[in-house]
């Protein structure tokens, strides 16, 4: 697909819902037409703390990948902290987005109904 055809799937919300290295993740990402980014989660560590987190920033596709910039806040932090990630599109489609990050690791997310 063409970066084009990959921006205009991406539009809409994705849910993440995975458990990892001990602790479990639940977000919601937005990506809007204009090429804002925005979303909330939550995540739940094994030693019981729970982390709460909210972001927003410019997401666009460039050559295959996910391009995503902003700023973070999270519930255990005074000031927010920036963002700057590129992932490969591994694939999308109507209902699954799988990304890759720079070290391999794969990421699958849900489109919300």
């Amino acid at each position: 697909m063409s970066d084009q055809e990959l921006t205009k799937k991406l539009v809409g919300t994705w849910i993440a819902d995975e458990m990892r290295n001990g602790y479990r993740l639940y977000g919601e990402t937005d990506f809007h037409r204009d090429g804002v980014q925005s979303g909330n989660g939550v995540v739940h560590a094994v030693n019981g703390t729970t982390t709460t987190m909210s972001f927003s920033g410019d997401w666009s596709v460039r050559n295959g990948r996910l391009v995503s910039r902003g700023e973070m806040m999270t519930n255990n932090r005074d000031n927010p902290e920036a963002y700057d990630r590129e992932d490969r599109i591994e694939r999308v489609t109507d209902s699954e987005l799988i990304l890759v990050d720079k070290q391999g690791e794969r990421t699958v997310r849900h489109r919300k109904n």
